[in-house]
């Protein structure tokens, strides 16, 4: 999918798509997004929707007029809460994403000398 589709999916222009492009660490100058790189573009972009609404629910209020009463203050900590969620997810696929491009790297490790080796050649 190339950033054209997305724009037109995501109902934004196709500078924001860059903005969520590059949230992701992927080029700019890509012709086409594979699945994987699209669902997290999608992703983030839902993030920062929610993100919008949670700005906005944050002017809730409480109203009293005798026995009515409305009340949209708890609104502000729902929306934050999914919002959280969802850039919880986006963080742990995109890391997820990440490890597998990286997963052909070497695994070569030093390790420390084990403390009792130490302490058996001062004596």
């Amino acid at each position: 999918m190339n950033k054209t589709e997305l724009a037109t999916k995501l109902t934004v222009t196709e500078e924001v798509v860059d903005e969520f492009i590059l949230a992701n660490g992927f080029d700019v100058t890509l012709e086409d997004f594979d699945s994987r790189q699209t669902y997290l573009i999608k992703l983030y972009s839902e993030y920062i929707s929610a993100n919008e609404e949670a700005a906005e629910a944050r002017k809730g209020f409480r109203y009293q007029d005798g026995e009515e009463m409305v009340d949209k203050s708890k609104q502000y900590e729902a929306y934050r809460r999914y919002a959280l969620d969802l850039y919880n997810r986006w963080k742990e696929e995109l890391d997820e994403y990440n490890d597998d491009k990286d997963a052909g790297g070497s695994f070569f490790v030093l390790r420390n000398r084990a403390g009792w080796l130490n302490e058996r050649n001062r004596y």
